[in-house]
C-alpha cells in the first residue's frame, strides 16, 4: 500500500485515514515491557518485512494487543511533515478489521518521539527543570544542616578540652592542698564532661555487619540506608514475593530486626527494615 500526501488544518487533534498508513501485528514472547508510543528497536525487523517502502521513510508507533501481540502503525514521514505546528495529537481514524485485533486508535498517537509537538517538549523540560531545582535545594539544605551539626560538635569538644586544660593548669602537684582524692574527683569530672560530647555513629561498622548477613540468593534493590548510633534503617524494593528475602534475612550479632513494614504496588514491593542494637544487660549487684 502506498500512502498519499495529506494536509491538516490548524487544530490540536486530528485523525488520519487508516488506508494512508502501514499496519503490522507482531508476535513477541512477552509484551510486559512494551509501552504505547514510538516503536521499540527490537520490533523494527518485524515491521520492515511488511513495508513496501524503506523503513527510514516512515515513523512507527505501537501499542499492546495482548500478552503476545503488538499492533504496529507506521506513517510516511512526508505526511507528518505537513502537520500544522499547533497539532497536539494525530491518530488513525479506525483500526483495520482485517488485522483482527481489538485496540484503541487513541493509543497510536503519531506525534511522539521526533515528531512530538514543541509545546509538549517545552512543558516536560520545564517540569524536569523544576524537579532538578527542588532536588538541588533539598541537597543544599541537608548539607548546611550537616555542616552546622559538625561545627556544633567541634565547638563542644573544644570547650571540653579548654576546661580540662584550665583544671590541670590550676591543680599542680607542687601545691600542698592537693590530695589524691581531689585529683580523682577532678579526673572523673573531666571524663564526664568529655562523655557528654555527642559522638558520630560508626556507620562503616554497622554497614559492614548488615552486608555480612544480607542474603545473596535474593535479588533486591537497596533504595535508602540510614545509620544512627543505635540502629540502621534499610529501604529495599523487590519484584515479586518478598517472603524468600524475609525468611532468609537474619539480624547481625548484637542487633534485633524489628517487624518489617511492607508496601506493595503491583508486582513491586517496598520493604522498610530496621536493625536495632540490643540493650546492654544490667550488671549484677555485688
Amino acid at each position: 500500500m502506498k500512502s498519499k500526501p495529506d494536509t491538516f488544518s490548524e487544530q490540536t487533534a486530528a485523525t488520519i485515514a487508516a488506508d494512508q498508513l502501514f499496519w503490522c501485528v507482531a508476535e513477541v514472547p512477552s509484551t510486559k515491557h512494551v509501552r504505547d508510543g514510538v516503536l521499540i528497536p527490537g520490533l523494527l525487523p518485524a515491521l520492515e518485512d511488511e513495508l513496501p517502502v524503506p523503513i527510514d521513510d516512515v515513523h512507527a508507533v505501537c501499542t499492546r494487543v495482548d500478552d503476545r501481540r503488538v499492533l504496529i502503525c507506521a506513517c510516511p514521514k512526508s505526511s507528518l511533515a505537513q502537520v500544522a505546528p499547533g497539532m497536539m495529537s494525530l491518530t488513525p481514524d479506525v483500526i483495520p478489521q482485517s488485522l483482527e485485533v481489538v485496540a484503541s486508535p487513541s493509543a497510536l498517537n503519531l506525534l511522539v518521539g521526533p515528531f512530538e509537538p514543541a509545546a509538549i517538549r517545552t512543558v516536560r523540560s520545564r517540569r524536569q527543570a523544576a524537579v532538578l531545582l527542588a532536588m538541588c535545594l533539598a541537597t543544599t539544605l541537608a548539607a548546611i544542616g550537616l555542616f552546622r551539626r559538625a561545627e556544633h560538635a567541634s565547638r563542644r569538644e573544644a570547650e571540653a578540652r579548654s576546661t580540662i586544660a584550665s583544671i590541670l593548669a590550676e591543680r599542680t602537684f607542687d601545691r600542698r592542698d592537693v590530695t589524691l582524692f581531689e585529683l580523682r574527683d577532678e579526673h572523673r569530672a573531666a571524663q564526664a564532661l568529655i562523655a557528654r560530647v555527642p559522638k558520630s555513629p560508626d556507620a562503616p561498622v554497622v554497614l559492614q555487619e548488615c552486608i555480612r548477613v544480607w542474603p545473596t540468593e535474593t535479588v533486591a534493590r537497596i533504595q535508602t540506608l540510614t545509620v544512627a548510633p543505635e540502629s540502621a534503617s534499610i529501604g529495599v524494593a523487590i519484584d515479586g514475593d518478598p517472603a524468600p528475602l524475609l525468611n532468609k534475612l537474619k539480624p547481625p550479632p548484637g542487633f534485633i530486626l524489628e517487624e518489617p513494614r511492607l508496601n506493595a504496588s503491583g508486582a513491586l514491593t517496598r520493604i522498610a527494615l530496621v536493625f536495632r542494637k540490643r540493650a546492654s544487660a544490667p550488671e549484677a549487684a555485688p
